[in-house]
């Protein structure tokens, strides 16, 4: 006979035997650790899952969208055609079709607001697929595309000039825009944008052009980051810095074309990293000198080889082609990591914009008669 070894207890100097055993526990550990390890998957599935639902379809959507863009290959394609009608032809099954198609006078003005256009389609087909969370970054961000017009209309008035064609966007359109090229001056600007999102912009006064143009980015560049920052989006770290990104790109450049031009640059206050290192960037009296500041950072690659083509052509659109290819690299690099949820919808847009600078800079090749070299595609 087995051995009992169940404990024994004196109650009243008589000796009971006790009937616990081990086994007794086994069936309350087993469900403890059913419903720690239910609830461990449940907080998994808020905290981790849950957030990512909304976005399944758009990702889907986008997925799709993404494997159908014109890649650096076919943009020498489309630059190598004999006439601009030829390109024209060629874009006919892309995306752009329905855009083009549109285009009654053909000239190179009319097929770059076709392909703006496209690209302001993109917007709304992102903002449509967006939850509410997400719509608000999205707007923020299109109002990139709004800028263009308000610079380009400020720019007019500022100099006195007539202003060139502009593809209304956003809240800049309509007889709001009618109301804006009309004005005597940019000082009516402050009466006719009073509690727009420009409103804080024109009510300032500039001692130059490049003055407003550099406050107008800085409030849109805030504004956009504030958004981004207030949101409750899981990836907003990540959406962050791709705009945190191409502002330091943006200050870089100034800081070379000041350089350049012998003049103190204005810079895009915005408290990134690299902010930190501005000061002693825009005293850079060279280009080693720029690189030097930018020892330790994420662009000194990229600088580093866009400053070896600059010294061979003295050309400098090598720093702004080889900061452009960071940015998308980047960019790709980080959308491995965020494949679901908010990330790739402004993934997706800043590729579409890189995509109709690599467009416009084809059809511009074709009208000039000049070969499109691969280096300076984006």
């Amino acid at each position: 006979m087995a051995e009992n070894l169940a404990p024994e207890f004196i109650i009243n100097d008589t000796i009971v035997e006790s009937t616990f055993s081990v086994a007794d526990l086994t069936i309350p550990l087993a469900i403890l650790v059913i419903v720690l390890f239910i609830g461990g998957l449940l907080y998994y599935l808020i905290r981790n899952v849950m957030p990512m639902t909304p976005y399944i379809y758009a990702n889907a959507r986008i997925q799709a969208r993404s494997s159908s863009m014109i890649d650096s290959r076919e943009i020498q394609e489309l630059a190598s055609k004999k006439s601009l009608a030829e390109a024209v032809s060629a874009l006919h099954s892309s995306e752009y079709g329905r855009r083009l198609e549109q285009v009654k006078d053909l000239n190179i003005a009319s097929v770059h607001r076709a392909i703006e256009g496209h690209y302001h389609d993109a917007i709304a087909e992102m903002l449509d697929l967006s939850p509410d969370e997400m719509k608000k970054v999205i707007v923020a961000l299109s109002r990139t595309e709004e800028a263009k017009v308000f610079k380009a209309v400020y720019r007019a008035k500022y100099m006195g000039t007539t202003q060139s064609e502009v593809q209304p966007f956003g809240k800049l359109e309509g007889s709001l825009l009618m109301q804006l090229q009309s004005a005597k001056s940019v000082a009516d600007f402050k009466v006719i944008l009073a509690g727009s999102f420009w409103e804080p912009v024109v009510k300032k006064e500039y001692r130059s052009l490049q003055e407003f143009e550099v406050e107008a980015e800085q409030h849109l560049y805030n504004s956009l980051l504030m958004t981004i920052e207030n949101s409750k989006l899981v990836d907003k770290l990540a959406i962050a810095q791709i705009i945190v990104t191409r502002v330091d790109s943006q200050n870089i450049l100034a800081v070379l074309k000041a350089m350049i031009r012998d003049e103190a640059p204005m810079l895009i206050n915005i408290n990134t990293d690299l902010h930190k290192r501005l000061k002693r960037l825009s005293q850079a009296k060279d280009i080693d000198e720029v690189l030097r500041a930018l020892k330790h950072t994420p662009y000194l690659e990229a600088m580093t080889k866009a400053a070896e083509q600059f010294k061979k052509d003295g050309n400098y659109y090598h720093f702004e082609i080889e900061l452009g290819r960071f940015q998308q690299k980047t960019l790709v690099d980080e959308e491995i990591a965020h494949t679901l949820g908010p990330y790739p919808l402004v993934a997706y847009l800043i590729k579409k914009e890189y995509e109709m600078r690599n467009l416009f800079l084809a059809t511009k090749t074709i009208q000039t008669k000049r070969k499109l070299e691969e280096e300076m595609i984006i």
